[in-house]
């Protein structure tokens, strides 16, 4: 347990020194950037395997950060999301990053999930359950690239931590950012799904629709208020059972 709460310190750590805000969505996307050929099929979903003392970690861009939220720690849905399931771990969300992007002006920065894996790895960090969210910034790759870089960071993931139990979440934006994001959505589902993960999908389950995107959006359009985090939340939590991950309420 001493490794683990030196790498929940480093996460902290990691969060605040970062000194960027938002997803980077909020110029133009092109949607055509990663459009696949054929949409990826979930009708049989991969299910993990829950540890008997999971440690969760939770890794991805300024949603998981909890951006937007009165109280980010409090109130982002990653932080609720841990807060329900009543499992010990750890919230990593770095602004403006995600599988491909490493964040800053031209996305070099080395903050991509396969960058923090490694930094978390070299700080004695033992996760055994991961849940990756993003994708608003992996727009600008092709298909193949995107689904190539997820399927690598998982199984880099895998040596990292033997045993690990790895959920890939896509792109859990507003519309109209969301249906934008259709192409790097599909692309990084082909890739969770070819590395044999588990996968959320909330762009195809259609969780944030033209009617109820308003509600739960931020002033800026790409990143959810109070109330989405919230909603986003209660629908990860609702959708865990579908995935082998029980509930409270299951």
């Amino acid at each position: 347990m001493r490794e683990r709460r030196r790498g929940a310190t480093f996460l902290l750590a990691l969060a605040s020194a970062v000194a960027l805000s938002g997803c980077g969505t909020n110029g133009d996307v092109n949607s055509e950037a990663s459009t696949t050929a054929e949409r990826p099929s979930l009708s049989s979903r991969t299910q993990i395997t829950v540890p008997d003392d999971p440690y969760l970690l939770i890794m991805g861009d300024s949603n998981t950060e909890g951006y937007a939220a009165d109280d980010p720690t409090a109130n982002g849905y990653a932080y609720l999301v841990k807060s329900e399931l009543g499992w010990d771990g750890a919230v990593d969300g770095v602004p403006g990053t995600g599988w491909t992007w490493g964040g800053g002006v031209d996305g070099v920065d080395a903050n991509k999930f396969s960058d923090r894996i490694t930094r978390l790895l070299a700080s004695g960090y033992q996760p055994n359950v991961i849940i990756f969210e993003g994708g608003e910034n992996d727009y600008r790759l092709s298909a193949e690239q995107t689904s190539r870089a997820v399927v690598d960071t998982i199984e880099q993931a895998r040596q990292a931590w033997p045993g690990v139990q790895v959920v890939v979440m896509g792109p859990a934006a507003p519309q109209p950012l969301g249906a934008r994001l259709a192409g790097a959505n599909d692309a990084i589902v082909r890739g969770a799904l070819e590395a044999q993960a588990a996968v959320i999908n909330p762009l195809r389950q259609s969780w944030f629709t033209d009617n109820n995107s308003p509600g739960f959006s931020y002033s800026d359009g790409s990143h959810l208020n109070t109330a989405g985090h919230r909603y986003l939340a209660d629908r990860i939590l609702a959708d865990l059972p579908d995935i082998g991950i029980l509930t409270n309420g299951d």
